[in-house]
């Protein structure tokens, strides 16, 4: 990167929809190599012509280091020029190596040990008086007190690549790790309605089984592959309707409908067959 405070960058739109006469974008998901120690800035200069203009008003941006941990960082649309702005200093981790102090003072020990000793000398004198008082007490003593040392060790680590994004992903194979999750419940039934142009599943997630006085309820999730946070509450809905402890999952037929995932493949927003 030649100027860190002047990336320049624009959101990849998604194919052209005949029916709709544009051509739709909202999500970004991009990484930044070589950001040691630099503050970025970060323009996407046609923010303001995407699908939802409006949702950029007091937007931020995600971003990760390790695409596990994602948080907010400082994000400001500017109305005028239509850009949305991302500005962030990637941050150092600290590696820290502790041991903690144990420190055993042999004088400390000594000083027990001679208190224990010559309390029970004075209590075996009492009992026998015929043994001299000069009866000799065994001791130790060490010039060498036992100690283990601690040590705090910091290693400063730089963070060269970050990962910013629209939202936090929810990536095709998370989505496939969900579903082979939800399998192991019994019942859990996965049917393939269709295929995408590109050949991936559209599919249908029943959780339940039909049955007298049970109420059926349909729920369609992610209809845009860019709301990846649908997807994160329709996994921790499956989640509590196989909840065995959950008297709720006895109650309910849920069938779960998601299209948009499978597009995300190709980094679409809106576009989902």
């Amino acid at each position: 990167m030649t100027d860190p405070l002047n990336i320049r960058l624009r959101i990849h739109p998604d194919p052209f929809t005949e029916e709709e006469n544009c051509e739709h974008f909202q999500w970004f998901y991009y990484r930044v190599a070589g950001a040691k120690q630099k503050p970025l800035r970060m323009t996407l200069v046609n923010a303001g012509s995407s699908s939802y203009p409006e949702g950029w008003h007091g937007y931020k941006a995600r971003a990760s280091y390790d695409r596990k941990t994602w948080f907010m960082v400082p994000t400001e649309f500017d109305e005028g020029t239509g850009q949305l702005i991302i500005t962030h200093t990637p941050e150092r981790s600290v590696i820290v190596c502790v041991v903690f102090v144990c420190v055993v003072c042999v004088f400390c020990t000594v000083a027990i040990f001679l208190i224990a000793s010559s309390v029970w000398h004075a209590f075996y004198a009492c009992i026998c008086p015929h043994v001299s008082s000069t009866t000799p007490t065994s001791t130790h003593t060490s010039t060498h007190p036992s100690t283990h040392t601690n040590t705090h060790t910091h290693t400063f680590v730089y963070r060269d690549i970050v990962f910013y994004a629209y939202f936090e992903p929810y990536t095709y194979e998370e989505h496939q790790n969900f579903i082979a999750a939800a399998q192991n419940d019994d019942r859990v039934c996965l049917k393939v309605l269709g295929v995408t142009h590109d050949g991936h599943d559209i599919e249908l997630l029943r959780v339940g089984r039909p049955a007298e006085g049970k109420k059926k309820v349909w729920m369609i999730a992610r209809q845009h592959p860019g709301e990846t946070m649908a997807e994160f509450y329709v996994e921790g809905f499956v989640k509590r309707l196989i909840d065995a402890d959950d008297a709720l999952a006895r109650k309910v037929c849920v069938c779960v409908r998601m299209v948009g995932d499978v597009m995300l493949v190709c980094g679409n927003q809106w576009g989902n067959v």
